[in-house]
């Protein structure tokens, strides 16, 4: 038998590039693992994915700068930016302005940029938004990686950075986070949940279980690993901080903090989300944007149906780790009813009435204000091609539902697999079963 590396060095050279090409263009909507891996086969390979890189990947780079819980101002590569400049390391970005409030002037944008640093990612970076895994909700890369060699111009509404090293690191970090996923698989929660026969015996259940152990021992805690690692690599002397750890998301990271200073403003009295002036960390934008269905294996070959009820599923779940709501699992089950509820209201383009079970329309943003446009979003459908970033007001939609109705009690009938489901109805008189909790909690009794 001719070892491996003999066989490829009696291989003519235009065969091996061929192979090369084919290689490289059977991953062209994986760019971490292009970028990362692929690049460093050959000097020609790492030219032919830099340029493509340059071409297609950059002008779907969005980078959003934060004023506060609400307000972000998307940039992304000016016009003809990437054009016939392979030889050059740095791009401009631009902003239109679209983003910017009325209460947000030039010199406030400055000043934000001026404080962006390793200790405060003001800034965050959204990579193949509506492209990556076939356009799906949540399925693009974002990170709060750095901005190398930023520099910011026209007052704020202009930058300049190394896109090549930018790109390095937000795509080392997600094959990083990749690896880290499946190590954290590999302690085989299936097999775990088995040897105390509580692993379900339906597939479908057994998704909507890994969608539970997704969102609550995997999703943030390769994101925490990863902050560590760069925090190690950065600060050998320990004398910085992640900014990325913060009190308002203390309950995504779970990491120790020192206590809050005294504030210079009276905070509310309900919790320290309602006083914040900051924008959110990574671990709030992870929770409201990044979809762990998409991390099941074989999703791309289940119905629309099924996607549809695992990404009620795992918003359910995003909901019961916000605080005071752990081991609450009605909490979680009348989240995931709300998802579906709200969904279905907005697909039928259904006014919601102001006296059913849904409550005052008032307290769930009937009005035509601004300010409700901001706070309620208009809901995505996860199979669209449209950009679903915006489905983070999904939470504020969903808590205003139950502080108006209390929590939903429906009723309950018998499932496919013999155990009980709650029955859901839609405005569109489409009806979705949702396994009990129970099931899911491990009681299979």
């Amino acid at each position: 038998m001719i070892p491996a590396a003999d066989l490829w060095q009696r291989l003519p050279l235009e065969l091996i590039e061929r192979i090369l090409d084919l290689l490289v263009d059977d991953y062209d909507q994986d760019p971490a693992y292009q970028w990362t891996i692929l690049r460093h086969t050959a000097r020609r390979q790492m030219r032919r994915i830099e340029r493509h890189f340059l071409q297609y990947w950059v002008p779907k780079l969005t980078i959003t700068l934060y004023s506060g819980p609400r307000c972000q101002i998307d940039y992304k590569v000016s016009d003809h930016a990437c054009e016939n400049r392979l030889g050059t390391s740095r791009v401009r970005f631009q902003t239109s302005g679209a983003g910017i409030s009325s209460s947000l002037n030039k010199r406030d944008i400055q000043t934000l940029w001026g404080q962006y640093s390793f200790e405060n990612r003001v800034a965050h970076l959204r990579l193949g938004e509506g492209i990556l895994k076939q356009g799906m909700t949540g399925g693009y890369i974002v990170n709060d990686t750095d901005i190398v060699d930023l520099k910011v111009e026209n007052d704020g509404l202009d930058i300049i950075f190394d896109w090549r090293r930018t790109l390095n690191a937000l795509l080392r970090e997600e094959l990083m986070m990749r690896r880290l996923q499946e190590e954290m698989q590999t302690m085989d929660k299936k097999a775990e949940l088995a040897a105390k026969n509580r692993w379900p015996p339906f597939p479908r259940i057994q998704r909507l279980a890994l969608v539970k152990h997704f969102v609550l021992d995997i999703q943030m805690a390769k994101r925490v690993a990863v902050q560590l690692h760069r925090l190690n690599r950065h600060n050998a002397l320990n004398e910085v901080k992640l900014g990325s750890f913060t009190h308002e998301s203390q309950h995504l990271h779970k990491q120790p903090l020192p206590p809050l200073p005294p504030s210079t403003k009276p905070r509310r009295a309900c919790c320290v989300m309602c006083s914040r002036q900051t924008g959110p960390s990574i671990f709030e934008v992870v929770a409201c944007e990044e979809s762990v269905v998409l991390s099941l294996d074989g999703w791309e070959k289940l119905d629309k149906d099924e996607l549809l009820d695992l990404y009620a599923e795992a918003y359910g779940w995003n909901c019961y780790r916000s605080p005071g709501q752990e081991h609450n699992y009605e909490w979680q089950q009348a989240s995931k009813n709300d998802w579906l509820t709200a969904y279905y209201l907005n697909t039928a383009n259904v006014t919601m009435p102001s006296s059913n079970a849904t409550g005052d329309d008032s307290s769930r943003g009937g009005s035509n204000s601004k300010k409700d446009d901001a706070r309620h979003p208009k809901l995505i459908w996860p199979f669209s091609q449209t950009t679903a970033r915006k489905v983070g007001g999904l939470q504020l939609v969903a808590n205003s539902f139950r502080s108006s109705q209390g929590s939903s009690k429906p009723g309950k009938k018998s499932g496919s697999d013999g155990r009980n489901a709650t029955v859901e109805g839609s405005s569109q008189n489409e009806t979705t079963i949702i396994v009990d909790p129970a099931i899911l909690n491990g009681d299979l009794t």
